[in-house]
């Protein structure tokens, strides 16, 4: 699609390949944008998030930094974080480096991890996936709502500047003519 025959309140973001067409939406095509990519600040948040727990841990407790050993399952906690506020890449890129570091220790013997938490590193996966497609699918909505919103504000505009417009073309009519309204012309009329 040539930029000559977008319409004009579409509008591409630096950076980005530019409107795509998508589907039709009440009879009319609709543009949708391709997603930026990730931020460098979220890929090296999820990063230092997914290495902050054994850090944490290791400060603790040297025996469990993995906190393998508590009732709860803190290992959930840094990937669920980084896949709400980032989504689900970045989520699953805070589970890749947690998995990593349970992988050296367990193949290392350090830290006092003898046997791969295998039940605990799956449910961890997993979680941050959902979590991650669900922050995803929330971004997208909230964006599309936004885009919406915005078209809306920007018809309302128009009609208003329209509405002002042919209020004021009919008064400087009215003044023009000299003529009373109409209602006023009924008035009289039935008045006497």
């Amino acid at each position: 699609m040539t930029s000559g025959s977008l319409p004009d309140d579409a509008r591409s973001d630096p950076g980005t390949d530019g409107p795509v067409e998508g589907s039709a939406v009440n009879g009319r095509r609709a543009l949708s944008f391709p997603r930026p990519p990730r931020s460098l600040v979220a890929v090296v948040e999820s990063l230092v998030i997914g290495a902050a727990l054994p850090a944490v841990g290791f400060l603790i407790n040297r025996t469990d930094p993995f906190f393998l050993a508590r009732p709860f399952s803190w290992i959930v906690l840094p990937p669920l974080l980084a896949g709400i506020r980032h989504g689900f890449a970045a989520g699953c890129a805070s589970a890749s480096v947690m998995a990593f570091a349970l992988v050296l220790s367990v193949r290392y013997h350090v830290f006092g991890v003898d046997a791969f938490p295998g039940e605990a590193l799956l449910g961890m996966v997993l979680v941050t996936m959902i979590v991650g497609h669900v922050s995803d699918v929330w971004h997208r909505d909230a964006e599309r709502i936004r885009a919406q919103l915005e078209s809306a504000g920007r018809r309302a505009n128009e009609f208003a500047r329209a509405h002002f417009l042919l209020s004021l073309s009919t008064s400087d009519s009215r003044s023009r003519t000299r003529e009373p309204p109409i209602c006023e012309m009924r008035s009289r009329a039935f008045a006497s």
